[in-house]
């Protein structure tokens, strides 16, 4: 997310190099660490210490791919009692290949696309919009 925009809906911005990552983390949310970890790096690294940034009984969603094995510390995935989702592998030449045709006309983002939710109020009605929504197919979040 652009710093732009980061500050603009008062995102927290942590780096996850500095000493004080986890300190850090936990102060977004009051003493606790995450209740959801998105990654989309790809990076095995990021990817495997997932597990160690989620409080007990956090999601992990992965949605960049990852080429090759991945490991995840077991004991610590299952003491937290983890659930891990993940989206379609899609590769870099798949994204290059749905510009192209969007480029061309060929398909739009409105073929899936059934659905669009104002960020700000979002989070609000997640249960009722996602969750229980038996018409979503693909729903886009505007910011």
């Amino acid at each position: 997310m652009q710093r732009s925009i980061r500050r603009q809906i008062g995102v927290a911005t942590l780096d996850p190099s500095s000493d004080d990552y986890i300190d850090a983390l936990k102060a977004c949310f009051s003493g606790e660490l995450a209740g959801t970890v998105l990654d989309a790096t790809g990076n095995k690294s990021s990817m495997s210490r997932a597990v160690d940034l989620i409080r007990h009984g956090g999601k992990i969603v992965f949605i960049g791919l990852y080429i090759g094995e991945l490991v995840i510390d077991d004991p610590t995935f299952h003491k937290k009692e983890t659930t891990l989702l993940s989206s379609r592998n899609a590769t870099r030449e798949d994204f290059e290949c749905v510009i192209e045709l969007m480029a061309q006309g060929a398909i739009s983002e409105t073929m899936m696309k059934n659905q669009e939710f104002d960020f700000y109020t979002f989070g609000n009605q997640y249960q009722k919009n996602v969750v229980e929504n038996k018409k979503l197919v693909k729903g886009v979040i505007k910011f």
